[in-house]
C-alpha cells in the first residue's frame, strides 16, 4: 500500500500553512477508529492552535491601519521634504532678508537630521517641534513672513505638513488603542506550538499506513492522498499578480551623481494574511531614471509563484 504522504510546510509562508493545518484537520475527523485512539489527545491540541492561527488571520485581515499609517508617513515626509526644499532654494534669494531668513530655517531643519528614516513616535515629536518653531508664537514665524514674500506656497506646505502629521498622530492613537486587544499568542509562538503536533500526527498516520491491515484504513489513505497532492500542486503551480503587491512607502533619496538603488520591501496582501516577498526569489527589480534630482522610477516584476509587474515612482532630491 502507499505511504500516506504528509505534508510539510515549515518554510510556507502564513497562509499556505493554514490552509495546509485546515486540510489535516478536517481529515483526521473522519479518519478509523484506530488511528483516533493512536492520535490521543493530539486532535484536540492541534484543533486548539489551529484556532489561535485563525484569530491572528483575521486580526491581520481586519487591520486597514497598516497601510493607513504607512500612506500618512509617506505624506508627512513628502510635506516636510517640500518645506526642506524651498527653504534651501530661497537661501540664494536676491533679497538679502529673505536668503538670511531661509538660511536660519534651513539650520533649524537640518538639526533633526533625516526625520523619514527615524521610529514612527519619534517622527512625529520631530514635526511637532518644527510646526511650533514655524507656526504661532515660535521663534521661527518672522523668518517665515520672509520666505512667504518671496514664495507664497510655503504657507500651503506647512499647512499640508501640519495636516499630516494631525492623520499620522491620529492613526498611530488608533493602533494603540487596537492593540491592547491584539491576540495573546503571536504567529511565531503558534507555529512553534502547532508543528511538533502535526508531525507527530502524520508520523501516526504514516506508520499506520504501513503496518495496517484495516481496509477503512486503506480507504482513508487512499483518498486523502490524491487530496494533498492536489494542494500541493496547486499551490506551487498558482501565479499570483504582483501588480496588486503593496510595495512600502519609498523616502526621497538624496542626489549623489551616482545611481540610486535599493531593494524595496513588496508585501503581498492575502485573505489569510500578508506575504513579505523576496527579492530574486519572488520579483526582480529594475530602476530607470535613478541618477538625476527629480521623479525615479522602479519596475516590480514577478518572478516564481509571481507574474506581472508594478511600477512604483519616487524622488531624488538634491541637499
Amino acid at each position: 500500500m502507499e505511504k500516506f504522504k504528509a505534508i510539510i510546510f515549515r518554510s510556507l509562508p502564513i497562509a499556505a500553512h493554514y490552509e495546509y493545518c485546515s486540510q489535516v484537520n478536517s481529515e483526521i475527523d473522519d479518519s478509523p477508529e484506530a488511528v483516533l485512539e493512536a492520535l490521543g489527545i493530539l486532535p484536540t491540541d492541534f484543533k486548539f492552535w489551529l484556532g489561535k492561527e485563525r484569530e491572528l488571520l483575521l486580526w491581520v485581515k481586519k487591520s486597514v491601519l497598516t497601510e493607513q499609517i504607512a500612506e500618512a508617513d509617506k505624506r508627512m515626509d513628502v510635506a516636510l521634504s517640500s518645506i526642506r526644499s524651498q527653504v534651501k532654494a530661497l537661501e540664494n534669494y536676491t533679497n538679502s532678508s529673505v536668503a538670511q531668513a531661509a538660511r536660519r530655517i534651513y539650520i533649524m531643519l537640518e538639526g533633526y537630521g533625516e526625520v523619514n528614516k527615524k521610529p514612527y513616535d519619534e517622527q512625529l515629536g520631530d514635526v511637532r517641534s518644527i510646526l511650533g518653531q514655524l507656526t504661532g508664537s515660535g521663534p521661527y514665524t518672522s523668518d517665515v513672513t520672509w520666505l512667504v514674500m518671496a514664495a507664497s506656497g510655503i504657507n500651503t506646505m506647512i499647512s499640508e505638513l501640519k495636516n499630516a502629521f494631525d492623520a499620522m498622530e491620529q492613526l498611530l492613537a488608533q493602533r494603540e488603542e487596537r492593540n491592547l486587544k491584539k491576540p495573546d499568542k503571536t504567529f511565531r509562538e503558534v507555529r512553534k506550538a502547532i508543528e511538533p503536533i502535526y508531525h507527530s500526527i502524520t508520523s501516526i498516520i504514516d506508520a499506520n499506513s504501513v503496518v495496517g491491515t484495516s481496509p477503512a484504513f486503506d480507504a482513508f489513505i487512499n483518498h486523502m492522498n490524491p487530496k494533498i497532492e492536489r494542494i500541493n500542486a496547486e499551490f506551487h503551480k498558482a501565479k499570483h499578480d504582483i501588480s496588486t503587491c503593496q510595495p512600502e512607502p519609498i523616502a526621497p533619496q538624496d542626489y549623489t551623481g551616482l545611481p540610486i538603488t535599493f531593494s524595496p520591501k513588496v508585501l503581498y496582501v492575502t485573505p489569510q494574511g500578508t506575504i513579505r516577498l523576496e527579492l530574486g526569489k519572488d520579483f526582480n527589480v529594475v530602476f530607470t531614471d535613478n541618477v538625476e534630482v527629480g521623479n525615479a522610477t522602479l519596475t516590480i516584476t514577478g518572478k516564481g509563484r509571481y507574474k506581472g509587474h508594478k511600477k512604483v515612482t519616487f524622488i531624488i532630491r538634491r541637499v
